[in-house]
């Protein structure tokens, strides 16, 4: 069977019927997993619900994605891979927030082959080379998280033409990411189809997003080590974002009030963060926002 190739903007608009702070009439479904596999057909950005476009980055054709964390960058021949649930433990019945990136990559990784590897962050590596000593980052994976409806995202992006992502990203520590190889983006869509064991809903799928519309930029920011988190103040509330990924709600709750109380969901299991084991950096980061305003 062909494998479905669509435009960016086909994949942001599965990716915003899936967000699971989606309650309207294209919300995910309450039982079962969703998934949608396809291949990109053309060049954009792929913005996560945590990053502004600006009108700088907004040259670069984005789309908006409703996972959290890092930008990754779509080419003809990109895989998107999204897998939608109405609980964290839907597809694997000991996920938690903190473990569902965990248990969600599986199944990639074994589409891959057997040199994929995850260790924790937010990417995925290949060994390469000849000896098969060099660990390459061929996939950027996130999740999003909603704590009050339960529903989570997985998302991934694997660059088969040009790699998901440029050098430089803090997150990276010094790799450097490259196109993944092993099989073509077409085997690698049914593999990965295989490999979670759903059925494709990118076949036959026509819906497509707008561009993400251009945003003013984070007015304060600080450098973690998943990457750069960035705070502002819009609409009267404080906002956080930036390359971090985490539940949703909770974070923007703590960001509307932040008390330290209001970190407990991330302490007590309820909420996840990626990438920030010192959540003290969010105060600071608050209050450098502050201080600016």
């Amino acid at each position: 069977m062909t494998s479905p190739t669509l435009p960016a903007a086909a994949l942001s608009a599965w990716s915003a019927s899936a967000s699971p702070s989606n309650g309207g009439d294209d919300a995910p479904p309450s039982m079962g997993a969703s998934l949608f596999c396809a291949i990109c057909s053309d060049s954009a950005r792929f913005v996560s619900s945590t990053q502004r476009v600006t009108a700088e980055s907004a040259r670069a054709r984005p789309f908006r994605r409703s996972s959290t964390g890092a930008t990754w960058e779509l080419t003809p021949g990109s895989v998107y891979l999204g897998v939608a649930l109405p609980a964290v433990a839907s597809f694997a019945s000991d996920a938690t927030p903190g473990t569902f990136l965990n248990r969600m990559v599986r199944p990639l990784l074994k589409a891959l082959g057997p040199y994929a590897m995850y260790g924790g962050r937010d990417f995925v590596t290949l060994r390469t080379g000849a000896r098969r000593d060099v660990r390459s980052p061929i996939a950027g994976i996130a999740f999003a998280h909603d704590a009050a409806s339960g529903r989570a995202l997985f998302e991934a992006v694997i660059g088969t033409g040009s790699p998901f992502a440029g050098a430089g990203r803090r997150s990276f520590r010094g790799a450097v990411p490259a196109a993944y190889a092993e099989h073509s983006a077409g085997d690698l869509v049914a593999r990965s189809v295989a490999a979670y064991g759903q059925p494709n809903q990118a076949i036959g799928w026509k819906l497509e997003a707008e561009e993400a519309l251009i945003q003013s930029p984070f007015h304060a920011t600080t450098e973690a080590e998943i990457g750069a988190i960035g705070a502002l103040e819009e609409a009267g509330h404080t906002v956080l974002g930036g390359d971090l990924q985490a539940t949703g709600d909770a974070l923007q709750a703590y960001a509307r009030d932040p008390r330290p109380e209001n970190l407990a969901p991330f302490y007590d299991g309820r909420a996840a963060i990626l990438g920030l084991p010192d959540l003290a950096v969010l105060t600071s980061l608050i209050d450098s926002l502050k201080r600016r305003l």
